[in-house]
């Protein structure tokens, strides 16, 4: 899952690359994505103002981008 946001920040060529949490647990479980974040590998949020308010939406964590580039080594 880490990989996924590396190559999606790689792609963007920014790191506050996101995604909908919806459209992320469509491929891993709302159960792993509740564990990355509680172990600080990803960042999930809603956005409080815009188009987008109230739609979490997560994002790698500094540290979740190394270990996510540690292990593409």
């Amino acid at each position: 899952m880490l990989s996924d946001f590396l190559t999606l920040e790689a792609y963007f060529g920014s790191p506050e690359s996101a995604l909908y949490f919806e459209d992320l647990s469509k491929r891993y479980s709302p159960a792993r994505i509740w564990q990355a974040v509680k172990d600080g590998d990803l960042i999930c949020r809603a956005p409080k103002i815009g188009p987008d308010q109230g739609r979490l939406m997560t994002w790698l964590s500094d540290q979740g981008r190394k270990k996510a580039l540690a292990t593409t080594l």
